[in-house]
């Protein structure tokens, strides 16, 4: 028995019902899984990152409000961490992606 599949506006004939192999889209499938599960991982990471630093940066904000001797180092903390804050999110990109890096690594 053969079976009909639809990939993008074509139409696949010829799959055979039941047999032992994989067929191409089931492999796709797996393939384009296995893609966005990566690029979910990246993405988690990036935020993770993102999320770490502006904690720290809290984190020091709230210490050094009660210290007086340490607000002229909490400001220029501050003011080095947003320009961070601000560049980071490419900088996390650019490392964990692949593609980018080879093109650099080209030129």
């Amino acid at each position: 028995m053969f079976s009909t599949i639809f990939e993008g506006n074509e139409l696949k004939t010829g799959t055979v019902i039941g047999s032992p192999q994989p067929s191409r889209l089931q492999v796709n499938h797996h393939r384009i899984n296995v893609k966005n599960r990566r690029r979910e991982i990246k993405l988690f990471i990036q935020c993770l990152i993102t999320c770490l630093i502006y904690l720290i940066g809290t984190l020091i904000g709230y210490v050094g409000c009660y210290r007086e001797e340490w607000f002229l180092w909490f400001e220029i903390f501050l003011y080095h961490c947003s320009i961070l804050c601000q560049a980071e999110c490419s900088i996390v990109y650019l490392i964990l992606n692949s593609e980018i890096r080879k093109s650099l690594r080209q030129h």
